[in-house]
């Protein structure tokens, strides 16, 4: 016997072929393209984003639209941004009857940061460009996102100190901002198939922000430790300050730091931040 679940996915599966057929495109895998068939999903979008009329969407990877056409009956405004310049046309004709979406051809990662300012990032984005886009996230002002982000990628976003999952990504969100996975999505939500399971996930700027001195020094910072994290940081940390100081120096620059027989893996986002602020200050006195 079907159930009724099965049916609708089937119907659903049916329609995306139909449309797939009629515009002569194909899921492509530069773009990392899979496309939602199970509008259970939807439905969590809608419900965990709290969308009222007044709300601003910033949709990235909006496809064939499908997430598109509910949520620009719930808001007042939505931007879907696009890479695939072959799914524009679709994306047009289906939200053709809106007056309250706007449509880019374009890869977000290229686009101005201001883009994101005061929004709810609501999407099913690229899970190639998981990472960047985070990153650049948290450089904005937006309001809140919730997205689809491959499972194993997701974790890692909450990972723990001393937890195999823990790394840059996990001390980075962390400190910038509040990150709760919702629910774990099965890859048949889309198709093609992915090889991986997804989770839906949360994301609200931090209410109070780790107060970081210089980025580009915390940046060069933590990329050097967490290369080699299974290791002590007093040896990491005399590696990565060869570069920057006289060798001689380098004892006496360490010697108060109360962390320093950990390991990296070990080390909390406090920690490191703390450590970065504490190196670059005295660095800038030397």
């Amino acid at each position: 016997m079907i159930s009724h679940k099965e049916d609708k996915d089937g119907d659903a599966i049916t329609e995306l072929k139909t449309i797939l057929k009629k515009y002569k495109l194909y899921p492509k895998k530069k773009f990392s393209q899979s496309f939602l068939i199970n509008p259970i999903l939807i439905d969590w979008h809608l419900k965990f984003a709290n969308l009222t009329q007044n709300d601003y969407v910033l949709e990235i990877g909006a496809g064939l639209g499908i997430l598109t056409l509910s949520l620009v009956q719930k808001v007042k405004k939505v931007i879907a941004i696009e890479i695939d310049k072959n799914l524009i046309e679709v994306l047009r004709n289906r939200l053709s009857p809106y007056k309250n979406v706007e449509i880019i051809q374009s890869d977000i990662l290229e686009l101005d940061d201001s883009l994101f300012e005061d929004k709810k990032v609501i999407s099913n984005p690229p899970y190639n460009i998981s990472s960047p886009l985070l990153f650049k996230l948290f450089k904005t002002n937006y309001k809140m996102a919730i997205i689809t982000l491959q499972k194993e990628f997701a974790e890692r976003l909450i990972a723990k100190p001393n937890s195999k999952a823990y790394g840059r990504i996990s001390v980075n969100s962390y400190i910038h901002a509040d990150i709760e996975i919702l629910k774990i999505v099965p890859n048949t939500f889309f198709f093609p198939i992915p090889k991986v399971d997804s989770a839906l996930v949360k994301i609200l700027p931090k209410s109070n922000k780790i107060q970081i001195i210089n980025v580009d020094f915390y940046n060069k910072l933590v990329n050097s430790l967490f290369n080699q994290k299974n290791k002590v940081l007093e040896k990491v940390l005399k590696g990565f300050l060869k570069k920057q100081m006289n060798e001689s120096k380098i004892d006496e620059l360490i010697s108060n730091i109360s962390c320093i027989r950990n390991r990296i893996r070990e080390l909390t986002p406090e920690n490191i931040v703390e450590l970065s602020n504490m190196l670059y200050q005295k660095l800038s006195r030397s």
